[in-house]
């Protein structure tokens, strides 16, 4: 039996999504388009190893990085680098967004990942 994939935000994504909405107009959109393509290709039955886009890029414990690349905004001209940091759970089918960012913020937001993923684990006895 097939399973099926599920989002879920982390407590911390829509108050984060938003401010970066707001400061950043047109990119969150290009984002989400990304992640949306993302998502389609779990839901059709691939694995997360094996799905491979220009705009993926692997992070440390099994985290992903999904850009802007691919996408062009109306108007924008180049959009500015920005990163949405999911994590697919292939245990529970769940594809969290954990947090978003930019390049200035990608350090931090990488580390908050990580912690969120170890969390997550934890809770799960992993």
């Amino acid at each position: 039996m097939k399973r099926v994939w599920g989002i879920q935000e982390s407590d911390f994504f829509e108050k984060k999504f938003s401010r970066f909405r707001k400061k950043n107009k047109g990119i969150d959109q290009l984002l989400l388009d990304n992640l949306d393509t993302y998502f389609n290709t779990l839901k059709s039955g691939s694995l997360p190893i094996n799905i491979k886009a220009g705009f993926i890029h692997s992070e440390p414990n099994g985290i992903k990085a999904i850009d802007q690349k691919g996408r062009k905004g109306e108007g924008m001209g180049t959009p500015k680098e920005a990163r949405l940091y999911i994590f697919p759970d292939t245990e529970t089918f769940i594809l969290h967004l954990i947090t978003v960012g930019d390049k200035n913020s990608q350090t931090p937001d990488i580390k908050d990942c990580i912690s969120f993923v170890t969390d997550l684990q934890k809770n799960k006895g992993v």
